[in-house]
């Protein structure tokens, strides 16, 4: 819920923005609407009334979300100016789900504190001069490497699977500069995924390094379960960003 919260602020602000003239940046608010718009489910079943209710108004704030996050995503995916109409609905949009999740939040115990950085990448950029194309697969080498700790641990991180996985996670999420100069918009598209992905790749995973910032311990299974999809569905994206760029002849560059 504080995720959800926190991400509906940083998208509301850049849509603001937008609106008064100041523009807004697509290299924050794609990850925060990824993340939103991926929002998990849970059983709550067994939960408490208090709890029920607030999952419900949980999935009323994605739903919403969903709805108009296409009007922002497609100038953003694919360039072009976003109509008046547009960015009205998609600011009422964004506000009506901070307004869920904040009622949501409202009917469940205090949280502990949000850290700061889990909604933007934590490491410097770096500039490169890799080919696109090898990055992917770079990236997918290291996100191999990561799931293949998460096999090994389950749900018991310790500190010898800490101390590999700190170093392999921080790579995976240091997002990459390549020149972007020169290339044709299909190039520009999948350097665009690979940089929501690895947004993604971090805001799924960075319990993990909590639990190893604070010298390791257990996670249930169904976290687990759930790192560990999205570790794959984070390298199956980028195979497909990959098979994209072989599509349109873009290897090497």
């Amino acid at each position: 819920m504080q995720l959800s919260f926190k991400a509906g602020q940083i998208v509301l602000g850049e849509i603001n923005n937008v609106i008064a003239g100041r523009g807004g940046s697509c290299d924050i608010v794609v990850p925060q609407y990824t993340l939103l718009v991926n929002a998990p489910a849970y059983d709550v079943s067994r939960q408490s009334s208090e709890t029920q209710a607030a999952y419900d108004l949980y999935r009323q704030g994605v739903e919403r979300v969903k709805v108009t996050a296409p009007k922002v995503l497609r100038v953003c995916q694919g360039g072009g100016a976003i109509d008046k109409l547009d960015i009205a609905e998609a600011q009422k949009g964004i506000s009506d789900a901070i307004t869920f999740f904040g009622r949501a939040s409202d009917l469940l115990p205090a949280p502990a504190a949000l850290p700061t950085v889990v909604v933007r990448p934590t490491a410097t950029s770096v500039v490169s001069t890799l080919a696109l194309s090898d990055l992917l697969v770079q990236t997918r080498d290291r996100i191999r490497v990561v799931t293949g700790l998460l096999d090994g641990a389950q749900t018991n991180l310790d500190a010898g699977f800490c101390q590999q996985f700190v170093p392999q996670y921080n790579a995976v999420i240091t997002p990459v500069t390549l020149n972007e100069t020169g290339h044709p918009p299909a190039w520009g598209e999948q350097y665009n995924a690979y940089k929501v992905i690895i947004s993604f790749f971090q805001n799924k995973l960075y319990h993990l390094r909590e639990v190893c910032d604070a010298g390791g311990g257990q996670i249930g299974p169904a976290e687990y379960g759930e790192k560990r999809q999205a570790a794959e569905v984070a390298n199956n994206a980028l195979a497909k960003a990959y098979d994209q760029l072989n599509r349109a002849g873009l290897l090497g560059q």
